[in-house]
């Protein structure tokens, strides 16, 4: 299990001890964190504007990049086929890299300005050419197609849709195993399901008396 902190750590634990095995420190807090499919480095961006590579194995800092100076990483997302990771800050931009080549490789895709305030969380789906899910402090969840290929300018990444389902912030966003619907967590005390192509609301879950900061999914293979 790995943890990040506001203490300006990243540490990574056994889960049958209580004593931390490896401790990776930044220079200021850790916002989040991400692991490659490999399983051998860890993603973790910080409030310096850092997102920092961490070779687990060897327990040593492999790589960092500084996207845009100062400004906090506020969401780290790493494709399902490990071959790109995305960036989200504080002044809304994010910075898309490819990993195909090397998992510390960090080709620069393109920069997005995926909104002219903060990015929460962000998420790929499923797909071999993947749609990219932002969630938005205006109430909205903004969906990008994103194919390597083709993308050399902001231009290149065309806005799938914007589900507009929320009143307040949006905390959290995930796809399906289909890639054809969404789980969104608010402010406004509700998750919702949604139908990605559509845009319709399938289920509103309602209960929770304050935000909703933070969701994950289990599906159940019949």
């Amino acid at each position: 299990m790995y943890s990040s902190s506001d203490d300006r750590t990243v540490k990574l634990w056994n889960t049958k001890s209580p004593q931390a095995l490896a401790s990776f420190k930044h220079s200021s807090p850790v916002n989040c964190i991400a692991i490659h499919p490999n399983g051998n480095y860890l993603y973790a961006g910080d409030q310096d504007g850092f997102v920092k590579v961490w070779d687990i194995t060897a327990s040593k800092l492999a790589k960092e990049v500084q996207p845009q100076s100062v400004e906090s990483i506020e969401a780290i997302a790493i494709s399902h086929d490990g071959n790109i990771i995305v960036g989200s800050n504080f002044a809304g931009a994010s910075y898309f890299w490819s990993l195909e080549k090397d998992p510390i490789a960090f080709d620069p895709i393109c920069r997005n300005q995926t909104h002219h305030r903060h990015v929460l969380k962000v998420a790929f789906d499923y797909l071999d050419e993947p749609k990219f899910a932002a969630a938005l402090t205006d109430g909205t969840v903004k969906i990008l197609k994103v194919d390597i290929g083709k993308i050399e300018t902001e231009s290149d990444m065309p806005t799938v849709g914007i589900l507009d389902n929320h009143t307040r912030w949006v905390w959290d966003v995930a796809f399906t195993s289909d890639s054809e619907h969404l789980f969104s967590a608010s402010s406004d005390m509700t998750a919702v399901l949604v139908h990605i192509e559509s845009g319709k609301v399938l289920t509103t879950f309602e209960g929770h008396q304050k935000a909703i900061t933070c969701l994950a999914i289990a599906e159940v293979q019949s």
